[in-house]
């Protein structure tokens, strides 16, 4: 029959009571009651402990075996632990709510903590229906297992956590239930015999005060004949009373020894309960083997912990390392910044000179790029369309002579562009480079793909003279319908169009198109229409790509050194 979870809440925390809190408490009393003196110290307390009216034969034969040095503390249990602790020297300080009830859970005291072990046992052994809700269970879980972290160790703290997580098969169950009862068995036995105790003692009492009385008349007897009269009413008087006495100490002396008879069985049972509660416990013990098993888990799992900690250790010794070489180095950041600040007083005069040649930067740009483009165009004319492809070589190897191209991120995206798709479109107003950007494109494509060679179109209607589809080549077609004025044609053009697709498609050619904004607009149906131009295109006049500060600067510093050196010369000298 599977057990209910308040059920099963109840047999674990009865097994942490049974096993692991006694253990705790015999920890304890092992450190201020050591094995070797053990036997001494009992020794020297027997009176006090005889006279203990709870204390039952059976304990005392625990604590005083035969010989005495067989006496082991692993043989007693929690209750006979505290009640050693609470009776012989040094005794055990009391808890603030006293030894009986359960302590507030902020006494964290040594006599708090024995308490919690008594009352909790009482509590289980004398529960009614043997269920723990999970509230209950969860606080009184915590309350006792702190108990057996300060009475026990750590080691038991992970005993007794592991115990929260017990398997709790047929087996263990009828074990932990018939040692539950077991105990209360035990507890009923105890307590019968202590009220049998109470009982004979208050009759020897009473046969003692009449035995008193009686001595009493004889003594007054033998004092002489001359009371002897005097007396001789008060004896018939005694007499009778003596035979009453007489017949009531009778009485007394055979219910005395109906109650030791009493007494002696209800001891042989509860040696006889004993040696059940002897046999479960070592059933309970075999079940230690999986906790020890366990243990072992632990063990491995506490050195990796170690091992973990230890680098962490040298993590943060080097950690303390870096943050010493972080400091210097803020140090240097501070005497830099001092630095910078002072320069930047010198940046900002040469940032206003700057920036008052920005507007010229951009007027000499043009005004190259329109003078670039120009004597491109006349270069072109003065040789034949055959040459083509030398004539492209020439003026890119003029270009990297002049040295004054700096690579932008128009020109980044082109190149990507035409990697990718294999036809890649520039546009853009007039004076904005596009012919100077293809050939600096056409340099570092080439460069990179050794096998390709570059020719330049003027027309569109030069393909079908000068393109081979047998080769690798990369074709630029410059203002492909026009400089200024669209001369687009629909019905010579689209097929040329399309065979500059079919080509691009192929693999080997790659084609590179530009063309004025003016003029795109003017054709801007074709564009849309044409799958050669179904590409992204890049357009120099958006904003996408306007020039940023750094590469005006750029631009500037590189056509000041090879067009404008003694003005750039001078105004280095003025900046420092």
């Amino acid at each position: 029959m599977s057990l209910s979870n308040e059920e099963t809440n109840f047999l674990r925390f009865y097994f942490l009571n049974l096993k692991i809190a006694s253990k705790a408490a015999r920890v304890y009393f092992d450190s201020v009651h050591p094995a070797p003196r053990l036997a001494k110290e009992l020794a020297n307390n027997t009176v006090t402990l005889k006279r203990l009216r709870f204390i039952t034969n059976v304990q005392l034969q625990t604590l005083y075996p035969s010989p005495p040095c067989n006496v082991r503390s692993e043989h007693f249990d929690s209750t006979l632990i505290v009640c050693l602790l609470r009776n012989i020297t040094p005794r055990e300080r009391a808890p603030v709510t006293g030894w009986d009830d359960l302590p507030i859970p902020s006494d964290k005291s040594t006599g708090a903590d024995l308490a919690r072990i008594k009352w909790y046992r009482n509590m289980l052994a004398h529960h009614g229906d043997g269920k723990l809700s999970p509230i209950d269970f969860s606080q009184y879980w915590g309350d006792l297992e702190g108990a057996i972290l300060r009475l026990g160790g750590p080691l038991l703290l992970n005993e007794s956590r592991s115990a929260q997580h017990i398997v709790l098969d047929t087996s263990l169950t009828d074990i932990l239930n018939k040692l539950r009862l077991s105990e209360i068995s035990k507890e009923e036995n105890i307590s019968l015999i202590n009220d049998l105790k109470t009982t004979l003692e208050s009759q020897v009492s009473f046969i003692e005060k009449h035995e008193n009385q009686f001595q009493q008349l004889q003594d007054s007897l033998q004092k002489g004949e001359t009371e002897t009269n005097s007396l001789a009413s008060k004896l018939s008087d005694t007499t009778v009373l003596t035979a009453k006495s007489e017949e009531e100490i009778k009485a007394c002396k055979k219910e005395m020894k109906k109650n030791e008879e009493r007494i002696e069985g209800v001891q042989e049972k509860m040696a006889n309960k004993q040696i059940q509660i002897d046999k479960l416990i070592t059933q309970v013990a075999k079940l230690e083997i999986q906790y020890e098993q366990h243990d072992k888990v632990l063990t491995q799992h506490s050195e990796h912990l170690a091992k973990h900690n230890r680098q962490l250790t040298k993590n943060d010794e080097q950690m303390a390392k870096q943050n010493e070489e972080v400091v210097k180095h803020k140090e240097q950041m501070e005497n830099h910044e001092l630095q910078l600040a002072r320069h930047d007083g010198q940046m900002a005069t040469h940032d206003e000179q700057m920036l008052k040649h920005d507007s010229q930067l951009e007027k000499h740009v043009e005004q190259i790029s329109t003078n670039a483009t120009d004597i491109n165009y006349l270069k072109m004319k003065l040789h034949d369309d055959d040459d083509s492809s030398n004539d492209t070589k020439a003026l890119i190897d003029e270009d990297i002579r002049e040295g004054t191209f700096v690579t932008t991120q128009a020109v980044k995206d082109s190149l990507l562009i035409l990697k990718q798709n294999g036809v890649v479109l520039i546009t853009g107003h007039a004076g904005t480079g596009k012919s100077r950007i293809s050939r600096h494109i056409i340099h570092m494509f080439c460069s990179e793909n050794t096998s390709y060679k570059c020719i330049k179109l003027n027309k569109l209607q030069e393909w079908e003279d000068m393109v081979s589809r047998k080769d690798n080549v990369l074709v630029l077609l410059d203002d492909i319908f026009g400089e200024t004025n669209c001369i687009y044609n629909r019905e010579k053009d689209i097929p040329i169009l399309d065979k500059v697709h079919a080509y691009m498609c192929k693999g080997n050619i790659k084609v590179m198109i530009t063309i004025r904004d003016t003029v795109k607009r003017q054709c801007q149906d074709v564009l849309d229409s044409h799958r050669l131009f179904k590409f992204d295109f890049v357009d120099l006049s958006s904003d996408k790509y306007k020039l940023c500060k750094t590469e005006k600067q750029d631009i500037l510093t590189i056509y000041m050194k090879t067009v404008l050196q003694s003005d750039f010369f001078n105004l280095q000298r003025a900046i420092c």
